[in-house]
């Protein structure tokens, strides 16, 4: 979920103060974790959400067209619609690519007495975390799927 845990990032200010390596800048090393958290959950959801909402637009935009009967307009709807899922699918995953390096950079950049829980979950080793993978495979099918769908849509219509 990318959600720190309650008190996670108090707990980690102040293991921090007793370290000299982090102790005048704890608070900082805690506030850059929690923004890189909140980052690639926004990232998360804007993509998880923009297949459904694309989706939802591919079919109204058919089934308005199919009402009424505008054959010339139908490909050429259809014909931009699947291009934007992909594309937009494209910029979403390289979005999401760079959110979670820049969040293992972070990471690695952190003292281990300032790091919190959910960060290092999230982020160490983000290309190998199965939980990582599992969600950029889903959104990388979904996404393919959904275009796909939509350009044999725009071909048979």
């Amino acid at each position: 979920m990318l959600l720190p845990l309650p008190g996670e990032g108090d707990l980690a200010k102040r293991e921090c103060r007793s370290v000299p390596v982090c102790a005048p800048d704890g608070a900082d090393f805690v506030a850059q974790q929690l923004s890189q958290l909140r980052h690639t959950r926004t990232l998360v959801l804007a993509s998880a959400w923009s297949v459904a909402i694309l989706a939802i637009i591919t079919v109204s935009a058919a089934t308005l067209c199919l009402l009424r009967e505008q054959r010339g307009t139908r490909p050429r709807i259809l014909g931009t619609l699947w291009k934007v899922q992909a594309a937009s699918a494209a910029v979403l995953l390289v979005a999401q690519s760079a959110a979670l390096g820049l969040g293992a950079s972070t990471l690695a950049d952190t003292p281990d007495s300032a790091r919190i829980f959910t960060s290092i979950k999230a982020f160490d080793s983000p290309f190998t975390d199965v939980g990582n993978l599992y969600y950029l495979a889903w959104f990388v099918a979904t996404s393919a799927a959904a275009a796909a769908l939509t350009r044999i849509l725009h071909r048979s219509l």
